[in-house]
């Protein structure tokens, strides 16, 4: 079986490096996944995979990436945010906890990504499908206010 991963991930699918990240992470990629594949084709920015273009969207993994269809705007954005609390099972939108990213700063910056894309509609790896969109825009005017603090406080520091 072949698998088509960013290039960004392929060592990691293929055993050849480790998973970094929060320790939470590493083990998840350790113990709950399939293990390791040889047979990886590559993906990147701009592939196409059927009717849809591959999106880079760093920060859950190196490699992670959404799959989104400019016909229609559909995006399918696997862990880059979830639209459901996992223990309430309530509505929301969120990203997820920095300790399942590889990189927390990085996914705040892929959501400002696929917002960007005005998508009108999200198909999350975690939670019911995201029809209305000024959620998405909530979201991404927080996640950018806060990018500017964080900025605006490292200059500072």
């Amino acid at each position: 079986m072949r698998l088509a991963v960013h290039e960004a991930d392929r060592g990691i699918v293929t055993g050849d490096e480790r998973a970094g990240g929060h320790v939470a992470f590493r083990l998840g990629k350790q113990f709950l996944e399939g293990g390791v594949c040889r047979e990886v084709v590559s993906l990147k920015e701009g592939d196409a995979v059927g009717d849809f273009t591959v999106v880079h969207a760093p920060g859950h993994s190196a490699g992670h990436v959404v799959y989104f269809r400019e016909s229609d705007g559909v995006a399918v954005t696997g862990d880059l945010f979830s639209t459901m609390d996992t223990w309430s099972r309530r509505r929301r939108l969120a990203e997820p906890p920095a300790h399942l990213s590889v990189d927390a700063a990085e996914n705040r910056r892929s959501i400002l990504k696929l917002a960007e894309l005005r998508p009108s509609m999200v198909l999350p790896g975690h939670g019911p499908v995201l029809e209305d969109m000024r959620m998405l825009e909530r979201l991404a005017e927080q996640l950018a206010e806060q990018t500017v603090t964080e900025k605006v406080g490292s200059a500072v520091a």
